[in-house]
This record gives structure tokens, C-alpha cells and sequence, in this order.
């Protein structure tokens, strides 16, 4: 089944609180990068449900909508529908820039994510001994 990038990007700007909410919106490689005027108007679990959405992230206080190779196709429609500038695409790297001090509250996020993300599995069988003791 072939993906309607223009159903998609529709779906996505309804879903961020429409154009009025966007405030920049660019890409990168495999993700739609938008800055929005007020983050509680994004519904990021219908975003993640759409066709050919791998799901989505904030970072750098920005929503990110990842979409793999298809980003530049549904990048292309949202700015036809909400009348944004199209840009060329950015350079991912960007994070280099970062402070020492941003780096290392980065490690130390990434640490703590990485431990979350390996405890994670083991939480309901935790859970499930707990309840049968």
C-alpha cells in the first residue's frame, strides 16, 4: 500500500494544532523537525498512528516527526498546506554546538535513559512476583 503524503502531512498538521501553532518547521535526513508556539496542542499518539510514521520525540525543544525516507515527500506537502517555507534540509549534527554544561546534562540524560531502557522489560514481571507474594 502506497502512502498519501498529503494525508499525512495534513494528518500531522491537524494534529500539532494546525499552521497558526507552527512557529519554524525544516527537516533533516529521516525526520520533520517543528518548533510549536504552544507544545500542549500536539498530539503526538495520533501522530504516531498514521501511515509511515515511526514515531515521534521532543528534542531541543522541537517535536520530532519521524519518518524515515519519506521525510522529504511529506515535508514537502505540509509546507504546501501550511504555507511555510521550504528549506533544504539540515545538517543532524547540529547538537555540536552544545555548551559543555548542555553535553553533560546530554550524558547524563543519556545514561539514565539507557538504564530506564534496560530495567523497562523487567518491570511487570516485578510487578506480577509482587502481587502473587
Amino acid at each position: 500500500m502506497s502512502q498519501n503524503y498529503s494525508e499525512t502531512a495534513a494528518s500531522i498538521l491537524k494534529n500539532i494544532g494546525g499552521k497558526e501553532n507552527v512557529s519554524f518547521v525544516t527537516h533533516c535526513v529521516t525526520r520533520l523537525r517543528i518548533t510549536l508556539k504552544d507544545k500542549n496542542l500536539a498530539n503526538t499518539n495520533e501522530i504516531e498512528k498514521l501511515d509511515g510514521v515511526y514515531g515521534t520525540k521532543w528534542a531541543n525543544g522541537q517535536l520530532q516527526v519521524i519518518l524515515g525516507n519519506t521525510v522529504n515527500e511529506v515535508y514537502t506537502e505540509l509546507c504546501k498546506l501550511g504555507g511555510f517555507e521550504e528549506n533544504e534540509g539540515i545538517n543532524e549534527n547540529l547538537d555540536e554546538d552544545l555548551t559543555d554544561s548542555d553535553k553533560k546534562q546530554n550524558i547524563v540524560g543519556k545514561f539514565f535513559e539507557t538504564l530506564a531502557s534496560i530495567f523497562a522489560p523487567f518491570i511487570p514481571s516485578i510487578v506480577a512476583c509482587g502481587l502473587l507474594q
